[in-house]
């Protein structure tokens, strides 16, 4: 199996990387809320992503969207919805895993 590549986005721009993996960050105005939108194109392999904060959050929140599915005619069949489970912050990083052919969207608020 293939190692999962990890990269690095800046929560204040957005950034494009591996052409497997696609990282956007919103910054609110105010600097009160951040959302990070990872997309994993990869059909066999989960990615990692490490996120840069600016600061600690204080609070977190999220969803993530389940690998896609098809059936054997090669349709897209609706993919199911999961809680966000899988990232974690250790100060100013974000470490979060993308199952293979996923997108995921992580809240994240500031004091």
């Amino acid at each position: 199996t293939e190692q999962a590549q990890e990269t690095t986005v800046s929560v204040n721009s957005v950034s494009f990387t591996y052409p497997i993996l696609t990282a956007v960050a919103f910054h609110a105005a105010d600097g009160g809320e951040s959302t990070i939108i990872v997309m994993n194109r990869d059909l066999e392999n989960e990615r990692s992503v490490t996120v840069d904060l600016p600061a600690d959050p204080q609070g977190t929140g999220g969803s993530i969207y389940a690998p896609s599915t098809y059936d054997e005619n090669a349709s897209f069949t609706k993919p199911g919805v999961e809680s966000w489970t899988d990232f974690e912050i250790n100060g100013t990083q974000l470490t979060a895993t993308i199952p293979r052919h996923s997108v995921a969207a992580i809240r994240l608020t500031w004091p």
